[in-house]
């Protein structure tokens, strides 16, 4: 038992512990740079299907389209209103187009990561 524990003299645990803070550095980054990706893809979810619904409620205010977008909005943080959303309707092409724009700043200790979203949802009637 003594040969074992002389074996290890002279070595620290180093090398594991740096291990584990790049792993949680690492989901640290990918979590906040995840965050308004995921948030992006939740708003084109919401606009898919609430611009669906109305179009085919014959809602020609989408009065549903632009509420639940605004709760998806303040539910992630998005930097944008739901009066900021351009609600197009061509009426020869049975089309509804809905886009948006906006960008997100993600924050790091000496740097700043910026995104550009623009949501795009066209639903044919």
């Amino acid at each position: 038992m003594m040969a074992i524990l002389n074996n290890r003299k002279g070595k620290s645990g180093l090398g594991p512990l740096i291990g584990i803070v790049l792993v949680v550095a690492a989901g640290y980054v990918g979590l906040k740079l995840g965050e308004p990706y995921f948030a992006y893809m939740d708003l084109m979810k919401t606009i898919s299907y609430w611009a669906d619904h109305d179009i085919s409620q014959g809602d020609i205010r989408y009065t549903n389209l632009l509420e639940k977008a605004q709760e998806t909005i303040d539910e992630h943080g998005i930097p944008l209103d739901a009066g900021d959303l351009i609600i197009n309707y061509d009426k020869e092409k049975s089309l509804l187009t809905v886009r948006a724009e906006y960008d997100v700043y993600v924050e790091f200790p000496g740097y700043e990561y910026h995104y550009h979203f623009t949501p795009e949802v066209e639903i044919q009637k």
